[in-house]
Protein backbone atom coordinates (compact mmCIF):
# COMPACT_ATOMS: atom_id res chain seq x y z
CA UNK A 1 0.00 0.00 0.00
CA UNK A 2 2.95 2.34 0.68
CA UNK A 3 4.07 1.99 -2.95
CA UNK A 4 0.61 2.95 -4.17
CA UNK A 5 0.43 6.02 -1.93
CA UNK A 6 3.98 7.24 -2.54
CA UNK A 7 4.38 6.53 -6.26
CA UNK A 8 0.87 6.34 -7.75
CA UNK A 9 2.14 6.89 -11.30
CA UNK A 10 4.48 3.90 -11.16
CA UNK A 11 2.31 1.69 -9.00
CA UNK A 12 0.35 -0.02 -11.75
CA UNK A 13 3.31 -1.44 -13.64
CA UNK A 14 4.97 -2.60 -10.43
CA UNK A 15 1.80 -4.28 -9.18
CA UNK A 16 1.09 -5.76 -12.60
CA UNK A 17 4.53 -7.34 -12.64
CA UNK A 18 3.97 -8.68 -9.14
CA UNK A 19 0.64 -10.22 -10.13
CA UNK A 20 2.11 -11.98 -13.15
CA UNK A 21 5.08 -13.26 -11.14
CA UNK A 22 3.10 -14.45 -8.11
CA UNK A 23 2.97 -18.20 -7.62
CA UNK A 24 0.10 -18.51 -5.16
CA UNK A 25 -3.53 -17.43 -5.35
CA UNK A 26 -3.55 -15.55 -2.04
CA UNK A 27 -0.70 -13.21 -3.04
CA UNK A 28 -2.10 -12.67 -6.51
CA UNK A 29 -5.52 -11.86 -5.07
CA UNK A 30 -4.13 -9.30 -2.62
CA UNK A 31 -2.19 -7.60 -5.41
CA UNK A 32 -5.31 -7.49 -7.58
CA UNK A 33 -7.11 -5.75 -4.71
CA UNK A 34 -4.41 -3.07 -4.73
CA UNK A 35 -4.62 -2.76 -8.51
CA UNK A 36 -8.38 -2.28 -8.21
CA UNK A 37 -7.87 0.88 -6.17
CA UNK A 38 -5.69 2.62 -8.76
CA UNK A 39 -6.95 5.34 -11.10
CA UNK A 40 -4.65 4.34 -13.94
CA UNK A 41 -6.58 3.94 -17.21
CA UNK A 42 -4.82 0.65 -17.90
CA UNK A 43 -6.37 -0.99 -14.83
CA UNK A 44 -9.64 -1.97 -16.54
CA UNK A 45 -8.04 -3.97 -19.34
CA UNK A 46 -5.75 -5.72 -16.89
CA UNK A 47 -8.62 -6.62 -14.56
CA UNK A 48 -10.65 -7.94 -17.48
CA UNK A 49 -7.78 -10.21 -18.44
CA UNK A 50 -7.29 -11.42 -14.86
CA UNK A 51 -11.02 -12.05 -14.44
CA UNK A 52 -10.97 -14.33 -17.48
CA UNK A 53 -7.53 -15.93 -17.31
CA UNK A 54 -6.13 -15.88 -13.75
CA UNK A 55 -5.38 -19.44 -12.60
CA UNK A 56 -7.20 -19.15 -9.25
CA UNK A 57 -10.87 -18.49 -8.63
CA UNK A 58 -10.10 -16.10 -5.76
CA UNK A 59 -8.12 -13.88 -8.10
CA UNK A 60 -10.80 -13.98 -10.77
CA UNK A 61 -13.47 -12.97 -8.27
CA UNK A 62 -11.26 -10.19 -6.90
CA UNK A 63 -10.77 -8.81 -10.41
CA UNK A 64 -14.53 -9.02 -10.96
CA UNK A 65 -15.12 -6.97 -7.81
CA UNK A 66 -12.72 -4.29 -8.98
CA UNK A 67 -14.47 -4.10 -12.32
CA UNK A 68 -17.94 -4.05 -10.79
CA UNK A 69 -16.96 -1.13 -8.57
CA UNK A 70 -16.31 0.70 -11.84
CA UNK A 71 -19.86 -0.12 -12.92
CA UNK A 72 -18.70 -2.60 -15.54
CA UNK A 73 -21.23 -5.21 -16.64
CA UNK A 74 -18.78 -7.87 -17.83
CA UNK A 75 -18.20 -9.39 -14.37
CA UNK A 76 -21.88 -10.24 -13.94
CA UNK A 77 -21.96 -12.63 -16.89
CA UNK A 78 -18.45 -13.92 -16.24
CA UNK A 79 -19.09 -14.79 -12.57
CA UNK A 80 -22.52 -16.21 -13.42
CA UNK A 81 -20.83 -18.62 -15.81
CA UNK A 82 -18.23 -19.46 -13.14
CA UNK A 83 -21.06 -20.32 -10.77
CA UNK A 84 -22.66 -22.66 -13.29
CA UNK A 85 -19.32 -24.34 -13.94
CA UNK A 86 -18.86 -25.11 -10.25
CA UNK A 87 -22.02 -27.22 -10.45
CA UNK A 88 -20.57 -29.20 -13.33
CA UNK A 89 -17.44 -29.74 -11.24
CA UNK A 90 -19.47 -31.06 -8.32
CA UNK A 91 -19.64 -28.05 -5.97
CA UNK A 92 -15.98 -27.21 -6.33
CA UNK A 93 -14.17 -25.42 -3.54
CA UNK A 94 -14.36 -21.60 -3.35
CA UNK A 95 -17.98 -21.51 -4.45
CA UNK A 96 -18.46 -19.30 -1.40
CA UNK A 97 -16.64 -16.40 -3.05
CA UNK A 98 -18.87 -16.62 -6.09
CA UNK A 99 -21.95 -16.60 -3.88
CA UNK A 100 -20.79 -13.39 -2.24
CA UNK A 101 -20.04 -11.70 -5.55
CA UNK A 102 -23.34 -12.65 -7.16
CA UNK A 103 -25.37 -11.80 -4.06
CA UNK A 104 -23.78 -8.39 -3.56
CA UNK A 105 -22.99 -7.12 -7.08
CA UNK A 106 -26.27 -5.27 -7.54
CA UNK A 107 -27.64 -7.25 -10.48
CA UNK A 108 -30.94 -9.10 -10.92
CA UNK A 109 -29.20 -11.27 -13.53
CA UNK A 110 -26.69 -12.35 -10.88
CA UNK A 111 -29.46 -13.22 -8.42
CA UNK A 112 -31.24 -15.34 -11.03
CA UNK A 113 -27.93 -17.08 -11.70
CA UNK A 114 -27.63 -17.97 -8.02
CA UNK A 115 -30.97 -19.73 -8.31
CA UNK A 116 -29.81 -21.87 -11.24
CA UNK A 117 -30.30 -25.48 -10.07
CA UNK A 118 -29.79 -24.30 -6.49
CA UNK A 119 -31.47 -27.43 -5.14
CA UNK A 120 -28.62 -29.48 -6.66
CA UNK A 121 -25.98 -27.60 -4.69
CA UNK A 122 -24.44 -28.76 -1.43
CA UNK A 123 -26.41 -27.83 1.66
CA UNK A 124 -23.59 -25.55 2.79
CA UNK A 125 -23.73 -23.52 -0.41
CA UNK A 126 -27.52 -23.37 -0.29
CA UNK A 127 -27.29 -22.11 3.26
CA UNK A 128 -24.74 -19.50 2.29
CA UNK A 129 -26.92 -18.27 -0.58
CA UNK A 130 -29.97 -17.70 1.61
CA UNK A 131 -27.93 -16.03 4.34
CA UNK A 132 -26.15 -13.75 1.86
CA UNK A 133 -29.47 -12.70 0.36
CA UNK A 134 -30.64 -11.51 3.77
CA UNK A 135 -27.97 -8.80 3.87
CA UNK A 136 -29.24 -5.30 3.16
CA UNK A 137 -26.05 -3.26 2.76
CA UNK A 138 -25.60 -1.75 -0.68
CA UNK A 139 -23.24 -3.79 -2.85
CA UNK A 140 -20.60 -1.11 -3.47
CA UNK A 141 -20.12 -0.60 0.27
CA UNK A 142 -19.76 -4.33 0.88
CA UNK A 143 -17.26 -4.71 -1.99
CA UNK A 144 -15.21 -1.82 -0.60
CA UNK A 145 -15.09 -3.54 2.78
CA UNK A 146 -13.98 -6.83 1.22
CA UNK A 147 -11.35 -5.40 -1.11
CA UNK A 148 -10.23 -2.52 1.16
CA UNK A 149 -10.23 -0.10 -1.77
CA UNK A 150 -12.15 3.07 -2.49
CA UNK A 151 -13.06 3.72 -6.10
CA UNK A 152 -13.78 7.35 -7.05
CA UNK A 153 -17.52 7.89 -7.31
CA UNK A 154 -18.36 4.98 -4.99
CA UNK A 155 -18.17 6.90 -1.72
CA UNK A 156 -21.94 7.22 -1.18
CA UNK A 157 -24.23 4.26 -0.44
CA UNK A 158 -26.53 3.25 -3.26
CA UNK A 159 -30.30 2.93 -3.01
CA UNK A 160 -31.88 -0.54 -3.33
CA UNK A 161 -32.48 -1.54 -6.94
CA UNK A 162 -36.12 -2.63 -7.47
CA UNK A 163 -35.23 -5.33 -10.00
CA UNK A 164 -32.66 -6.81 -7.63
CA UNK A 165 -35.04 -6.70 -4.66
CA UNK A 166 -37.71 -8.49 -6.71
CA UNK A 167 -35.25 -11.20 -7.80
CA UNK A 168 -34.07 -11.72 -4.21
CA UNK A 169 -37.63 -11.97 -2.94
CA UNK A 170 -38.58 -14.53 -5.58
CA UNK A 171 -35.53 -16.71 -4.95
CA UNK A 172 -35.94 -16.69 -1.17
CA UNK A 173 -39.64 -17.55 -1.44
CA UNK A 174 -38.75 -20.46 -3.72
CA UNK A 175 -36.26 -21.77 -1.16
CA UNK A 176 -38.95 -21.81 1.55
CA UNK A 177 -39.84 -25.26 0.20
CA UNK A 178 -36.38 -26.64 1.05
CA UNK A 179 -36.74 -28.48 4.40
CA UNK A 180 -33.20 -29.89 4.50
CA UNK A 181 -31.33 -29.28 7.77
CA UNK A 182 -27.62 -28.66 8.14
CA UNK A 183 -26.98 -31.29 10.77
CA UNK A 184 -24.12 -30.67 13.16
CA UNK A 185 -24.05 -26.91 12.54
CA UNK A 186 -24.66 -24.22 15.15
CA UNK A 187 -24.92 -20.51 14.39
CA UNK A 188 -26.31 -17.19 15.51
CA UNK A 189 -29.51 -16.08 13.81
CA UNK A 190 -30.05 -12.56 15.05
CA UNK A 191 -30.24 -12.93 18.83
CA UNK A 192 -31.02 -16.65 18.62
CA UNK A 193 -28.40 -19.40 18.83
CA UNK A 194 -29.63 -22.36 16.82
CA UNK A 195 -28.56 -25.90 16.03
CA UNK A 196 -29.10 -27.89 12.83
CA UNK A 197 -30.63 -24.94 10.93
CA UNK A 198 -33.08 -25.76 8.14
CA UNK A 199 -32.73 -24.06 4.77
CA UNK A 200 -36.39 -22.97 4.84
CA UNK A 201 -36.00 -21.32 8.24
CA UNK A 202 -32.92 -19.42 7.11
CA UNK A 203 -34.73 -18.32 3.94
CA UNK A 204 -37.67 -17.12 6.01
CA UNK A 205 -35.34 -15.24 8.33
CA UNK A 206 -33.60 -13.59 5.36
CA UNK A 207 -36.97 -12.55 3.97
CA UNK A 208 -37.90 -11.03 7.33
CA UNK A 209 -34.63 -9.08 7.39
CA UNK A 210 -34.85 -7.78 3.87
CA UNK A 211 -38.62 -7.25 3.64
CA UNK A 212 -39.54 -6.63 7.26
CA UNK A 213 -43.09 -5.43 6.88
CA UNK A 214 -44.14 -7.99 4.29
CA UNK A 215 -42.61 -11.19 5.70
CA UNK A 216 -42.54 -11.29 9.53
CA UNK A 217 -40.85 -14.39 10.95
CA UNK A 218 -39.97 -15.44 14.49
CA UNK A 219 -37.04 -17.85 14.55
CA UNK A 220 -37.32 -18.47 18.30
CA UNK A 221 -40.58 -20.45 18.28
CA UNK A 222 -40.82 -24.27 18.06
CA UNK A 223 -40.49 -26.02 14.71
CA UNK A 224 -44.20 -26.64 14.15
CA UNK A 225 -44.91 -22.94 14.68
CA UNK A 226 -42.16 -22.00 12.26
CA UNK A 227 -43.75 -24.30 9.70
CA UNK A 228 -47.00 -22.39 10.13
CA UNK A 229 -45.21 -19.07 9.69
CA UNK A 230 -43.50 -20.32 6.53
CA UNK A 231 -46.85 -21.33 5.09
CA UNK A 232 -48.11 -17.80 5.75
CA UNK A 233 -45.07 -16.32 4.00
CA UNK A 234 -45.73 -18.51 0.97
CA UNK A 235 -49.38 -17.42 0.94
CA UNK A 236 -48.31 -13.78 1.21
CA UNK A 237 -46.16 -14.23 -1.88
CA UNK A 238 -48.94 -15.91 -3.83
CA UNK A 239 -51.50 -13.25 -2.89
CA UNK A 240 -49.18 -10.47 -4.05
CA UNK A 241 -48.90 -11.93 -7.57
Amino acid sequence: MLLVEKYPEAAFEALRAGVLESKDDWTRTRLIELVSGLRDDSVVDFLLDEMKNAPGISTRVSAARGLRLRNREEPILSMSEEWKRTLLRGNAVNGEELVEFLAYCGSAVAIHSLGFKLANRSIDLRLQVVRALGETEDWSHRFRLESEVLIPGQEKPKEPIPEVEAAVEELLVTVLADRDARLGMSCNVGDIYCYDPRICDMAAYSLSKRFKNKYPFDFSVPLHERDGQILKLQNTWRSSK
